[in-house]
């Protein structure tokens, strides 16, 4: 579905007169969308203790995007008959947990775990996208492209080493 379109598109409706399918696709939706909202949290928490005000506010600009796509793929959610929120929830503890388990230690650490984060999602994003209907694939697919953080994270961890060798 189209931002602008109620229904989804008439290829489409046939993928979603399978409930099996549409539940699927109401479940990868909530947990990127959860994925998202945490990715968010942390970039935003990560704003607050960047090493300059350069890198603040690129931080905080790709907290923005991240909550951009929260908002975009809830939309979707709700276009589907799903309640958002009601859909994250059940992904909201082991998404947690997991963020709990691999706290970074300082700044340089959170940006690398963000860097590794936003490639396995990216990947798996790339993957599933190839089975599902077009405008739930093309949602999915620019939330990828908006939110890509590999040149800032690589640009400054690259500057730490090259400040001190030990950060290595």
């Amino acid at each position: 579905m189209t931002e602008s379109s109620p229904t989804p598109a008439p290829g489409d409706r046939i993928a979603f007169d399978d409930p099996d399918y549409r539940a699927a696709v109401v479940d990868l939706l909530a947990v990127i969308s959860y994925g998202e909202l945490v990715a968010f949290e942390r970039l935003a928490e990560d704003a607050r203790s960047a090493p300059s005000l350069a890198a603040k506010v690129d931080l905080a600009t790709m907290a923005a995007a991240e909550f951009d796509n929260v908002l975009r793929l809830n939309q979707r959610l709700s276009e589907l008959g799903a309640d958002p929120y009601a859909a994250m929830e059940p992904f909201r503890e082991p998404l947690d947990a997991f963020h709990q388990h691999t706290a970074p230690a300082d700044w340089l650490e959170s940006l690398v775990k963000a860097y590794v984060g936003d490639g396995l999602a990216r990947d798996f994003y790339a993957e599933i996208a190839a089975f599902l209907d077009v405008d739930t694939r093309d949602l999915i697919l620019s939330s990828m492209e908006r939110t890509q953080h590999s040149e800032f994270v690589v640009e400054h961890v690259r500057a730490a080493i090259a400040a001190d060798p030990r950060v290595g």
